[in-house]
């Protein structure tokens, strides 16, 4: 079976539902939850008032602020099930799987739930 459940979120109420579910999979599975954040590059043309208004660097730190408020509500939950768990901010512009905490010989379930994909920080 799956020894690591993948668990992407954007903060959303649907992302909070699949974080309940990925927990209990996990669980019912004796596998490790690694939960995920990504992050949109900076754009200096964007539609998001919070890329127009920010400098690169301001929106950086908004948006690790944002991922580690995501990524902790997942540790929480795991924590309160007795589900270990790793957690990973991912740069969107880095080669997809870059910051996951992933090898090849381990086979992963992935479980999706959030409403808002590629949008940036915050969804």
């Amino acid at each position: 079976m799956y020894r690591k459940i993948l668990l992407p979120t954007d903060g959303s109420l649907l992302s909070d539902a699949a974080i309940a579910q990925g927990v209990e999979l996990a669980k019912s599975m004796g596998a490790t939850l690694v939960g995920m954040t990504v992050t949109a590059p900076f754009h200096t043309f964007a539609l998001d008032p919070l890329m127009v208004s920010d400098t690169k660097e301001s929106y950086k730190k908004d948006c690790e602020a944002l991922a580690t408020k995501y990524l902790d509500a997942i540790k929480a939950v795991a924590s309160a099930a007795g589900v270990p768990c790793e957690v990973t901010h991912v740069d969107s512009k880095l080669d997809p799987g870059s910051g996951l905490p992933l090898r090849d010989d381990c086979p992963v379930a992935a479980i999706g739930g959030g409403q808002s994909p590629n949008t940036g920080c915050p969804p």
